[in-house]
């Protein structure tokens, strides 16, 4: 199991991620908005602004 971080460009965090495969930038998209209490990802970015994240695996 690896455990991700998601954060905005900037380095604001944003979630922990963690999975037994690498995950794609849509699933950590679509992890955020969930633990967010959003519908969908895209609803998430309208409101949060964050129209791009990045990641890095923690050990």
């Amino acid at each position: 199991m690896m455990t991700y971080a998601i954060f905005t460009p900037s380095g604001e965090l944003l979630a922990y991620y963690s999975s037994e495969v690498p995950p794609t930038l849509e699933q950590m998209a679509d992890h955020c908005a969930e633990i967010n209490g959003f519908a969908d990802r895209d609803e998430w970015v309208e409101v949060s602004g964050a129209d791009s994240i990045a990641y890095a695996p923690l050990h």
